[in-house]
């Protein structure tokens, strides 16, 4: 995740997922700890690039990657 929050916060996490909804699962849940309360959701913007929005604004992006 990159630039997520009020601090920018930015990691890179490694998350062993069965599948690729579940991995956005995840991704969405570390984003919620760095955000203030409200609607969080993905919004598709690429190959396996997410934007994170929040009360429809974007707050920072995700990039998912198999290993």
């Amino acid at each position: 995740m990159k630039n997520v929050g009020p601090g920018k916060a930015c990691s890179t996490m490694a998350v062993e997922a069965q599948n690729l909804v579940e991995a956005k699962t995840y991704a969405l849940r570390e984003c919620r700890k760095h955000l203030p309360a409200g609607q969080v959701y993905l919004e598709a913007r690429g190959h396996y690039t997410y934007s994170i929005v929040l009360d429809m604004d974007e707050v920072g992006t995700v990039e998912l990657a198999r290993l």
